[in-house]
């Protein structure tokens, strides 16, 4: 299992932000981790491009 940066999309209020999250590869699908936003603070899922 390797981790790679890649670039996400978040949904934040209907509006949407493009952020770096640190995900996991194992296999062929990737597993997003939940991206915590210090302003709003609530959690996201990331979303592959």
């Amino acid at each position: 299992m390797t981790q790679e940066f890649r670039l996400f999309t978040v949904s934040l209020r209907g509006t949407t932000v493009r952020k770096y999250c640190n995900i996991k590869i194992s296999g062929d699908k990737p597993e997003s981790k939940i991206l915590k936003n210090k302003k709003i603070r609530r959690k996201y899922t990331c979303k592959i491009l």
